[in-house]
C-alpha cells in the first residue's frame, strides 16, 4: 500500500516524460467513477455498500496512477512488468504440476480430469498460465542465463494451460 502514494507522486510530478493521452483518459475516468460513486452514498438504498464501492474506485484509481507513476519512471517497464508477473505466477504453475506429480500430497481426494489445483477452479488456473507466457518469452528472448528460466516457464505454462482442458484459455493464450 506504500507504493500507491509513491507511484500517484512520481506520475504527477515526474517531467522528464510526458503523459499519453492514454493514460490521461484512463485516469479521468477512473477518477470520475470515483467521484460518481462517492456521490451515490446519497441516493443509494444501501449507503454502505456505495462507501466500499467509492473505497475500491479510490484504490483503483490510486493504482491505477501508481502503475502509471512507475511506467514513467522506470526504464522498459512492459518488459519488467510481464516478466515480474510470470515470475509471480511461476510457484502457482508449480504447485499445479506437482499436484499431477504427487497428488496424495498436493491435490484433493477428488482428483477430477481438468487440472484445477491449486485454485479449484481450471479456468482461472488457465488464464494464470496464459498471463506467464508473454514474461516467459520474453526471458526466453533475453538470451544468456535467462534463457534456461524462460524456456521453463514457457513449457510449465503451455503444459498448465493444456491440462486444464480450457478451451477459453486456449483461445486467450492464442
Amino acid at each position: 500500500l506504500l507504493l500507491l502514494p509513491a507511484g500517484a507522486v512520481a506520475a504527477l510530478t515526474l517531467r522528464s516524460r510526458p503523459w499519453t493521452l492514454d493514460a490521461q483518459l484512463a485516469v479521468i475516468g477512473s477518477a470520475g467513477f470515483a467521484i460518481w460513486s462517492a456521490m451515490s452514498i446519497r441516493w443509494a438504498t444501501a449507503p454502505d455498500l456505495a462507501w466500499l464501492a467509492t473505497n475500491r474506485a479510490v484504490l483503483a484509481c490510486a493504482a491505477l496512477l501508481a502503475g502509471i507513476g512507475l511506467g514513467r519512471a522506470l526504464t522498459r517497464a512492459p518488459q519488467r512488468f510481464v516478466v515480474g508477473l510470470a515470475l509471480a505466477i511461476a510457484p502457482v504453475l508449480a504447485w499445479a504440476l506437482a499436484s499431477r506429480v504427487v497428488p496424495e500430497v498436493l491435490a484433493p481426494v477428488v482428483d477430477r480430469a481438468r487440472l484445477a489445483n491449486p485454485l479449484h477452479y481450471a479456468n482461472a488456473l488457465a488464464l494464470l498460465a496464459v498471463f506467464a507466457i508473454p514474461g516467459a518469452a520474453s526471458l526466453l528472448a533475453r538470451g544468456g542465463r535467462s534463457t534456461t528460466a524462460g524456456a521453463s516457464l514457457l513449457a510449465a505454462a503451455l503444459a498448465t494451460l493444456a491440462l486444464t482442458q480450457s478451451r477459453s484459455g486456449v483461445l486467450v493464450a492464442v
